[in-house]
């Protein structure tokens, strides 16, 4: 593995390298001595940021199917491991504070939601910034290290907190309207505006600024919804039956639906979804369910369920969970890559491809003996 800068003014290429030794650059007599480049880099799956002096870059590495941190020094081209590969926990969001001396991750190594904590670089303490008992998707920490802003996840949907830092001192902070985070948030440089990337349940995904000291959110951008009005979008409801707790998404104008199950790895939001706003308009009812019950919970709702029509509903698999009872499904909808009965893309799904696929689907379903 090789690790190349960019010089952005002059498009320069040039390859991180240990210097020679007659430089007298390489870093020695410490404990445990540093790492060459390519075994920090080993397991390699997110790279980034750098460091405000330049000097050094965040990788976040997998050992044996377990995370860590790293950082790769860009000058002696060595590296180190901030955190040890030896116990269960993802690390996502690093971010160094105004000096350097500090990284900031979200992790929920150790505890059962993720929480902010805080390494030092020079002797790799660990402290916990903020924990709750509700998981933190998201933080942003302004340029002088002053506030934190932090969104908590509640039942599927996204609040912010905004606290002074070290004392945690709650501010007060607009509101946006009820959604979840599309992307990660970030402060301006004076640390008055908050972007992020927003969901509603019935909207596109937007950017959106929140700005110390007003009352309100605003929207930035306003991505194209051709054709789609969005009063006519169908919001989700809560499901709670039995096993089964997710979210349904029902076209409004049909009596007895069609019915199709999507299945996540991670959290159900429930937010605008392209591919489940196609199904509605097509007479389809969608269930959302996450967790390792998720299929037979469904299976089972639907079963009792009296105004749905339930026979032999559509799978929506899109990270490729195995599929408990294939006989049970009138088709499969994967990810690309995947083995199924339709590839779609996550990013640009063929709409009017998914929803040939589910009526086919469901219709040779009912046509079999």
């Amino acid at each position: 593995m090789s690790l190349r800068a960019f010089a952005l003014d002059g498009k320069k290429v040039s390859e991180v390298v240990p210097p020679p030794p007659a430089a007298g650059a390489q870093r020695g007599g410490s404990s445990p001595p540093p790492l060459a480049m390519e075994e920090a880099l080993s397991g390699l799956f997110a790279l980034g940021p750098v460091s405000p002096d330049g000097r050094v870059i965040v990788a976040l590495v997998r050992r044996s199917g377990l995370e860590a941190v790293a950082i790769v020094d860009l000058q002696s081209a060595r590296g180190d491991l901030l955190t040890p590969a030896d116990k269960p926990g993802r690390f996502r969001q690093p971010r160094f504070s105004p000096d350097g001396h500090t990284l900031y991750v979200l992790t929920d190594a150790g505890r059962d939601a993720p929480a902010v904590e805080a390494i030092t670089i020079q002797d790799k303490a660990r402290r916990v910034v903020y924990a709750t008992n509700a998981p933190v998707d998201a933080f942003a920490i302004t340029d002088d290290g002053h506030r934190l802003a932090v969104a908590l996840e509640s039942n599927g949907l996204d609040v912010f907190s905004l606290l002074d830092l070290p004392s945690l001192r709650a501010q007060p902070l607009a509101a946006p309207p009820a959604g979840a985070l599309s992307d990660g948030m970030a402060w301006d440089r004076p640390g008055e505006r908050l972007w992020f990337g927003w969901r509603l349940s019935d909207d596109t995904a937007d950017v959106w600024q929140m700005r110390l000291g007003r009352g309100t959110a605003f929207r930035l951008t306003r991505s194209p919804r051709p054709g789609l009005p969005r009063d006519a979008i169908p919001r989700p409801t809560l499901l709670k039956a039995s096993d089964l707790r997710g979210w349904l998404w029902r076209p409004p104008d049909e009596e007895r639906p069609r019915v199709a199950v999507l299945i996540a790895a991670t959290r159900i939001r429930p937010v605008f979804d392209k591919r489940i706003a196609a199904l509605n308009f097509a007479g389809f009812a969608v269930v959302g369910a996450d967790g390792p019950q998720a299929q037979a919970a469904a299976l089972a709702f639907l079963k009792q369920a009296r105004d749905f029509d339930p026979r032999d509903p559509l799978l929506l698999d899109p990270d490729g969970l195995p599929v408990e009872e294939p006989a049970r499904w009138s088709g499969v909808v994967t990810g690309p890559g995947q083995k199924g009965g339709l590839e779609l893309d996550p990013d640009r799904p063929d709409l009017r491809a998914l929803v040939r696929f589910a009526q086919r689907a469901t219709a040779a379903a009912n046509r079999a003996p």
